[in-house]
C-alpha cells in the first residue's frame, strides 16, 4: 500500500464518521447509477468545494427499461441523459463512456473495443492523469458490491492503471421486495455515517427513473438509520463473497 493510501486509511480509522478530506474527486464505475452508492460520501463535498468527476464505462444500454412510457429502442440514449442529470446534482464533471455493456467477458471485450489490454488501460489512465485526483473511488473488485461482473471488472482496471489514491467500495446491496438493504461486504471495512447527506444517494436515483421504481426509491428514502452507512477499504476485501 502507498504512504498517501495509507494515511488515508489511517484517517478514516480515526474518524470514521467523516469521509477522507479530498480536494480532487474523482468516481470511476461500469454504468450510470453506480454512483448512487457513493453518492452521500461525495455530494457534500462536491458541493461544498472538492472538484468532482465522474467516468462511467458504459451508457448501460443493456439493462432494464422501467418507465412506464419505455425507453423507445435505445435504453442508452436514456440512461446518458439521466446520468448527466446525476452528474449536474454534484457540480461533477462527467465523462461517458460507451464500451459495451456486457456481463460476461467484460475485461476482455472491453479490451477488444478499446484495441488492446494496455490500450484500455492507457485510457483510463489518461482520465485520471486529466482529472489528477487526490481520492479515487471505485468499486471493490472481489464483490463490486452487488457481484455484477463489470462493476468487478471496473475495479480490477482501475487497481491495474493506479496504484495510488484508490478507496475501494465495501457497501454491499441486497435485492429484497421493492427496495435494498446495505451491509458491509468486508468485516475489516470502516464505516462512514451517511445519515445526514443520505438524501443524496435519494437524490441520484431519482436522477435515474429508467432504473429505480418509485417504490424503490421511496425504500431508499425510508431506509432505516442502521442502513444509512458507507463502507470503504484501501485494499481489496478478502472474502470472497461472490462466486468465482
Amino acid at each position: 500500500m502507498s504512504i498517501i493510501a495509507m494515511a488515508l486509511f489511517a484517517l478514516l480509522r480515526i474518524h470514521p464518521s467523516r469521509p477522507p478530506s479530498a480536494e480532487r474527486i474523482l468516481w470511476i464505475g461500469a454504468h450510470p447509477d453506480d454512483e448512487a452508492l457513493i453518492a452521500p460520501l461525495i455530494g457534500p463535498r462536491c458541493t461544498n468545494g472538492a472538484r468532482c468527476s465522474l467516468l462511467v464505462m458504459t451508457r448501460g444500454e443493456r439493462g432494464v427499461c422501467l418507465l412506464p412510457t419505455g425507453c423507445g429502442n435505445d435504453l442508452g440514449i436514456v440512461r446518458s441523459a439521466e446520468m448527466d442529470r446525476a452528474a449536474a446534482i454534484f457540480g461533477a464533471h462527467l465523462t461517458l463512456w460507451t464500451f459495451s455493456d456486457v456481463s460476461t467477458d467484460v475485461i476482455a471485450t472491453w479490451s477488444a473495443e478499446a484495441g488492446s489490454h494496455a490500450a484500455l488501460i492507457d485510457q483510463i489512465r489518461s482520465v485520471v492523469a486529466a482529472e489528477n485526483p487526490t481520492v479515487i473511488y471505485t468499486f471493490d473488485p472481489d464483490h463490486g458490491s452487488t457481484c455484477h461482473p463489470a462493476h468487478r471488472a471496473v475495479g480490477e482496471l482501475v487497481l491495474e492503471a493506479e496504484d495510488a489514491h484508490v478507496v475501494l467500495l465495501e457497501t454491499a446491496v441486497d435485492f429484497v421486495s421493492d427496495g435494498f438493504t446495505f451491509h458491509a461486504a468486508e468485516p475489516d471495512a470502516t464505516e462512514f455515517n451517511a445519515a445526514a447527506s443520505w438524501d443524496f444517494l435519494v437524490r441520484d436515483v431519482e436522477a435515474h427513473p429508467s432504473q429505480f421504481t418509485a417504490s424503490q426509491v421511496e425504500s431508499l428514502r425510508n431506509a432505516p438509520a442502521e442502513q444509512r452507512r458507507v463502507w470503504l477499504a484501501t485494499v481489496p476485501a478478502q472474502t470472497h463473497s461472490c462466486d468465482r
